[in-house]
């Protein structure tokens, strides 16, 4: 969708957007033919479709003279493709990228193990958005160039648990409105209610901590979920460093009540425990990082027990750690390196998260206040032809 608006006597432009072709002051954007049509038919892409009316009410209204916006253009926007909007102006464009999630119940928070689950069906994934934006926003044809504007937000109605971040390593910040005559689109995401913050930075030491409480065995079988090498790219780039650095070592093969070696599961998993090297009362660690770890695992009042958990690991992955080989597409850190370096780095200025945003059912009267407003910017064009 296009919309141009100068305050003259040039009326609102809107066409369907996959049969449109938008050219822009320096580059051509066709969005994809196989756009998807919403089902709007539930809170959640209510959420949405309000959100989207909303930015262009909102542009309008700031008087944008040039912007384009657009909804479910994955090969564009990838995970942020909720609402796409592009602001041109003075030769250069201006993009808001946003992803929505609405939950139903306000008083859910945002936990640290929503943000660092490296998983690509969490609603708040920090590795799933990273992945994304390097992989298909800046691979996309038409997208940012050098010296363009770009905001990656996650969009919700609920708020962060700012005690359990705080517990497990993660500072975030909060993003101050721009001062400037013509802010970048952010600016419609501004809500008397909501906050847009930035990570600002996080212990990886304590991510890889929780991994290992929620990876643990519980039963003797190893199950898919639990397997260390199946835990997302972000933990198994420390995976080496756990063996290097004689915090995990494979523990001996256990034996049944009748003195037969027990079969190994189908899964075809390696047990693996912690070397006691580490589980020493005085902590014989090697090593900075893992006298870090030690340190986050006994100072956790739950995890009295840690010293005797035990977790899985596939045979194949065990045998090419242990044969110093590395794991595949992964770079191996140590356990005192910060995951991610200079992509991360850029990532995160970029990456927000706009919370507390008004819930479905409350955008209702936001919506119906600023489109009277716009209807009056209308009013005015249409008295001075």
């Amino acid at each position: 969708m296009e919309g141009s608006h100068t305050g003259d006597n040039v009326p609102l432009e809107r066409r369907e957007t996959s049969d449109e072709t938008i050219r822009e002051s320096n580059q051509e954007f066709t969005p994809p033919n196989d756009a998807h049509k919403l089902p709007f038919n539930d809170h959640g892409n209510q959420f949405q479709l309000k959100l989207l009316v909303l930015f262009i009410i909102r542009a309008i209204n700031k008087e944008y003279t040039k912007f384009f916006v657009g909804t479910e253009l994955d090969e564009f926007a990838g995970k942020f493709d909720d609402v796409i909007l592009i602001k041109v102006e003075n030769n250069t464009n201006s993009y808001l990228y946003l992803q929505a999630k609405h939950i139903m119940s306000d008083a859910k928070s945002i936990t640290a193990a929503d943000i660092l689950n490296d998983n690509d069906k969490g609603k708040f994934s920090l590795p799933k958005y990273f992945r994304s934006y390097y992989s298909q926003i800046k691979e996309a044809e038409n997208g940012p160039k050098d010296g363009d504007h770009v905001d990656c937000f996650i969009c919700t109605n609920i708020n962060f648990d700012d005690e359990d971040l705080k517990t497990n390593g993660i500072e975030l910040e909060p993003i101050a409105k721009d001062p400037s005559p013509s802010p970048p689109p952010r600016d419609l995401l501004i809500f008397d209610t909501a906050v847009q913050y930035r990570i600002k930075s996080i212990d990886w030491l304590r991510f890889v901590a929780n991994v290992l409480y929620k990876s643990r065995l519980v039963e003797p079988e190893c199950k898919p979920e639990s397997i260390l090498d199946q835990q997302g790219e972000v933990f198994k780039s420390y995976l080496v460093a756990l063996f290097k650095e004689n915090v995990l070592i494979e523990l001996s093969q256990s034996v049944s009540e009748n003195g037969e070696k027990k079969k190994s599961p189908k899964t075809k998993c390696t047990t693996l425990g912690f070397h006691s090297s580490f589980t020493a009362e005085e902590g014989i660690c090697e090593t900075i990082g893992a006298k870090k770890l030690r340190k986050i695992l006994t100072d956790i009042p739950q995890n009295d027990d840690w010293k005797s958990w035990k977790f899985s690991i596939t045979k194949k992955a065990f045998q090419a750690i242990t044969k110093e080989e590395s794991v595949p597409e992964v770079i191996n850190l140590n356990l005192d390196d910060q995951f991610g370096t200079e992509k991360l780095n850029c990532f995160l200025k970029i990456f927000a998260f706009a919370a507390n945003t008004p819930n479905e059912n409350k955008l209702d009267a936001i919506l119906n206040r600023e489109f009277g407003q716009c209807l009056k910017l209308f009013d005015t064009d249409l008295q001075s032809l």
